[in-house]
């Protein structure tokens, strides 16, 4: 993934802006606009789009012409997954699939289930260990064997 690399285009004649963010790649990617709010360490979000291009129309009205806006553009990946559509391994190695997965926070808890191929039938079609979870940040990674309920933070 690239960018965000944006662009601010205007006027359109009803007091918003085109700002359009240029991110490559092709995961399920939302870019929001952020501007600070005066005299506070927050940022206020102007609007969010999900769906490439990636547009943003703020409104400016408030503003006098040639005013310079400090903008702030976050590109999230949106790597979340949906029980009809379980994430995808990355890739395979001479251990078996691995899932990397991008962290806004790995300071935060990760959560995840093992299921076997013929679906979510509990307990017949669950890896042992039911629904598990580990922080990134103390351990970046874990392994996983068949049938085993322990979450390994090394090769077993």
């Amino acid at each position: 993934m690239a960018g965000p690399r944006g662009a601010l285009r205007g006027p359109r004649g009803d007091s918003r802006l085109e700002f359009a963010a240029d991110v490559t790649g092709d995961s399920l990617y939302a870019v929001s606009l952020l501007r600070p709010q005066a005299g506070e360490r927050r940022w206020t979000a102007l609007g969010t789009d999900d769906n490439a291009p990636h547009r943003v129309f703020p409104d400016v009205s408030g503003y006098a012409v040639g005013t310079a806006l400090e903008l702030l553009a976050v590109v999230k990946d949106g790597v979340g997954t949906t029980w009809d559509n379980p994430r995808a391994p990355t890739r395979f190695d001479d251990f078996g699939a691995v899932f990397e997965i991008p962290l806004a926070d790995p300071a935060a808890s990760l959560n995840y289930i093992v299921h076997q191929p013929s679906g979510d039938s509990v307990p017949a079609t669950r890896e042992p260990g039911g629904d598990r979870s580990f922080v990134p940040a103390v351990s970046p990674e874990v392994w996983v064997l068949s049938g085993d309920p322990t979450i390994h933070t090394s090769r077993p």
